[in-house]
């Protein structure tokens, strides 16, 4: 059928909805999707494409095309599995060509009260045209996910989810190779920011439209251990409606409320109305749509986000009742016409979206293919060997379940006949029967589904590996609070930063360059010069540290922007380094080391000139213990420890003691050395009124209206993480220490402004204290590890006074500390704000 187009749109209005239309299961079923019909026509702005799931029947699916035909002529239900996908997609616009793709990883038979197997799920594919250009389409893919049956990481579902996931990820990679929006849209059953979640929008060429819009949003219900951490608070229903988009297991959901409220509602019953301004602890966003940037024939441009919300929060008008156990998200697609030049039929840069409703200003920003980090690859290779382990043991058992019941099934038929009596061998005839049926069913499981899945799980493992082998090896860096010594160090008053050299240390060198240019950028200083140090230990190999700052370093926010301003490469650190130090005045340039020492050591190794020019080297690293402070050292298990690393080392020391050992033993340059051990770092807690500082600053953090900044968001998401993760690790509760800024603040003494730092015991103000300091090189890593050497340990013997040695301070004025880290985020913020204007 020939249809005559009108010019390609401006705007594209979408919307998804799970409908929760199981037939004999869902109540009210067919009278909560004839009004979700309604609901979509009424819906504003008018929806033009349109993604379910959960739309089982085929009488439901005709009902809603009978409501919304004339807005939305062109439609299609998909069929898959035994019972049906569930999935359907309408569209203003023709549908030129569809297809059901099914997960190859779906659930198993044997869990047949969940019916995630036997309902087939997958992707519905649908290309719609909505111009005459050749580019002028939309890829629409809608699905939805494995439900999570327990909570991550102990999901026993959780590696079908993930390669769901990817399978989607990659269909849409392929619609954008083809130049074409992609838009995907349904129920990802995943929180944001989690394994599945980052896979889709690492690995596909889209973003998560409601975090374009707000990206200070929730990571999921305020029960959730994720979202305590971020130290918020229990939001209200409407805000989780407006900011954190939430869909599933809201308090205004009816179908979330207990059988003796639901049994209030019904017709010509009271209405039951929940004030938004009721708290809303348990509700999460579930529901999503991605969107790419797409292109049209012959224009320059992209499409941006100019709105998301969530919809069909209100009852049915006569039942009372929810029209689904999940709310609606709906989202605008706007073309923009920003610079974007083509090139041998190829788009250069192209330009995407983070649309801004408020003010209609918008950042743009190229959304590529990117990779994760490889610890994540590994993490899921170790999630797929785990699971393959547990499903080979599966399938033995039932293989022996089979082969016993037919013996036994075979020794019942036997014993038939000399049964002594009719009603025995009966008896004997049913046992056979039954046990030779469950044994047969077993057997075909264990034999022909269980071994179709070890083989689907092969071709996800060598995807993963795949993926991981292009991903270079390469990890991210920067401890989290290495962002905040960057902060203070580039908007302190006291100090002008020259440089920023990295090292290897908590991940791998080039990612953690990569990430000082992003925290650079996001702190508005991107012309800061940054060079790239040593990968490596001096003469040992290197170590990372995953489990504190996750597998990318800087785990916890997908707020980070792409370095304004690559690093320089044509020169090594260390000679980047001595060039800088060497102009300047004797005695006036202050080195802070916040990472492993070996771009130190390598320095005044080869340019021993520059100790003279240095006036100060402040390191945060090292563990002193036996009573130096009484800070928290935290523990491990139920072992007390003073080391975060091994039970005597602190991690910066411990990756390159030869490194610490090279400094330390050179006098004049310890002379000059102020440490910062954990034993000072783990007094300054980042608690939760120190969150609400950093994240609102002087801003109403109760008014609804207040909207922090970006970077204020991103900081306190990695700060976050960090607290999430060294309370999991170190079982410090109150608060992630802040390390690196420590150090920073160290150059600061002496001057009129000064934190302070306290290098003295409690009550001796007038002794000023220096000490000699040794590090253990003997022993390997892994016997650190075990606890079989003291390998990287720091010990620290107080001098006689007036001797001259290495600062170790015990304490500083933690509340002044926090306001000077608070002075220098508004001044970030005042530049960032003045670039965007």
């Amino acid at each position: 059928m020939a249809v005559a187009m009108a010019s390609t749109p401006e705007e594209i209005n979408i919307l998804t909805l799970n409908c929760w239309g199981l037939k004999y299961i869902s109540k009210l079923q067919h009278e909560r999707l004839l009004e979700i019909g309604k609901r979509i026509v009424s819906a504003k702005p008018t929806p033009q494409i349109v993604g379910l799931q959960e739309l089982w029947t085929h009488e439901d699916y005709v009902a809603i095309r009978k409501e919304t035909r004339h807005i939305l002529p062109y439609g299609k239900l998909y069929y898959g599995g035994i019972f049906g996908a569930g999935l359907a997609i309408l569209s203003k616009w023709p549908i030129e060509e569809s297809s059901m793709v099914p997960y190859r990883l779906n659930g198993r038979p044997t869990a047949f009260f969940r019916g995630d197997w036997y309902v087939g799920k997958g992707v519905a594919c649908a290309r719609i045209r909505i111009g005459s250009g050749p580019k002028d389409i939309v890829e629409v893919f809608t699905t939805h996910l494995h439900a999570p049956y327990e909570v991550e990481p102990h999901d026993s579902y959780i590696s079908h989810r993930t390669a769901q996931a990817w399978e989607i990820a990659k269909l849409i990679r392929g619609a954008a190779d083809r130049g074409h929006l992609a838009i995907a849209l349904g129920d990802f059953n995943m929180i944001p920011l989690s394994l599945a979640h980052r896979l889709v929008t690492s690995h596909a060429p889209v973003q998560d439209v409601w975090r374009a819009l707000h990206p200070d949003s929730s990571l999921g219900a305020a029960i959730d251990k994720s979202e305590k951490a971020r130290m918020r608070g229990v939001p209200t229903a409407a805000l989780n409606l407006t900011e954190n988009g939430i869909t599933c297991d809201s308090v205004l959901n009816t179908w979330r409320w207990d059988k003796e409220e639901q049994q209030k509602l019904g017709p010509g019953k009271p209405a039951i109305e929940v004030p938004l301004s009721t708290s809303d602890p348990k509700a999460k966003r579930l529901d999503y749509i991605f969107a790419g940037d797409g292109k049209r024939h012959g224009e320059a441009g992209a499409w941006v986000v100019e709105s998301a919300y969530v919809g069909m929060t209100e009852p049915h008008p006569t039942f009372q009742c929810s029209l689904s156990d999940h709310f609606s998200v709906g989202a605008t697609l706007r073309w923009s016409d920003i610079a974007g030049q083509e090139s041998n039929g190829a788009l250069q840069n192209p330009p995407v979206t983070h649309g801004h409703t408020e003010s209609g200003s918008e950042k743009h920003q190229a959304l590529s293919l990117s990779y994760l980090p490889p610890a994540t690859y590994d993490e899921i290779l170790e999630m797929i060997y785990s699971y393959t382990i547990r499903e080979g043991k599966q399938r033995r058992w039932r293989l022996y379940h089979f082969i016993g019941s037919l013996v036994i099934s075979i020794g019942c038929l036997i014993a038939v006949w000399w049964s002594p009596r009719n009603f025995v061998s009966f008896l004997l005839m049913l046992l056979s029967t039954l046990g030779l049926s469950a044994g047969v069913i077993d057997g075909l499981i264990g034999g022909l589904f269980v071994g179709s899945e070890l083989r689907a799980l092969k071709e996800f493992e060598w995807e993963i590996k795949n993926a991981r082998e292009a991903a270079g090896g390469a990890e991210h860096d920067d401890k989290h609070e290495d962002a905040f010594a960057i902060l203070l160090a580039a908007y302190h008053p006291a100090a002008e930063l020259l440089g920023i050299s990295t090292v290897h240390g908590n991940a791998g060198i080039d990612r953690t360059t990569e990430n000082a240019g992003s925290v650079l950028t996001a702190i508005g200083k991107p012309d800061i010069p940054v060079y790239r140090g040593a990968s490596k230990p001096l003469v040992r190999p290197a170590v990372h540290a995953d489990s504190i700052h996750g597998e990318s370093g800087l785990a916890g926010t997908d707020l980070l922007p792409t370095p304004a301003r690559p690093a320089n490469l044509s020169v090594e650190a260390v000679d980047a380094m001595s060039k800088a130090i060497l102009a300047t005045p004797p005695n006036t340039c202050w080195l802070v080391a916040t990472g492993t020492l070996t771009n130190i050591a390598q320095l005044i190794t080869k340019y021993p000139a520059v100790v003279g020019h240095i006036k100060g080297l402040s390191i945060m690293g090292g563990a002193i213990g036996s009573g130096f402070t009484a800070a928290p050292m935290g523990k491990v298990g139920s072992t007390e420890r003073y080391g975060n690393w091994t039970p005597y080392a602190e991690f910066n020391v411990v990756v390159d003691p030869e490194a610490a050992a090279t400094i330390f033993h050179l006098p004049e340059l310890a002379a000059k050395t102020t440490l910062i051990p954990l034993d000072v770092s783990h007094q300054v807690l980042a608690n939760k009124d120190v969150i609400k500082l950093l994240h609102y600053g002087k801003l109403d953090s109760s008014s609804k209206d207040t909207k922090p900044s970006v970077l204020r968001t991103m900081l306190v998401e990695l700060l976050c993480f960090f607290a999430e993760t060294y309370d999991k690790v170190f079982g410090l509760s109150e608060g992630p220490p802040l390390h690196d800024p420590i150090a920073v603040a160290a150059m600061f003494e002496g001057t009129g402004y000064a934190i302070p730092l306290y290098d003295h015991e409690e009550g001796q103000q007038d002794r000023r204290e220096r000490f000699n300091v040794t590090i253990i090189t003997e022993g390997t890593h892994a016997e650190a590890l075990n606890g079989k050497t003291e390998t990287g340990r720091t010990i620290a013997t107080l001098l006689p006074p007036g001797q001259e040695g290495v600062k170790i301070p015990r304490g500083l004025n933690v509340p002044n500390f926090w306001k000077v880290i608070e002075d220098c985020l508004e001044k970030a913020d005042a530049i960032n704000a003045g670039a965007q204007k």
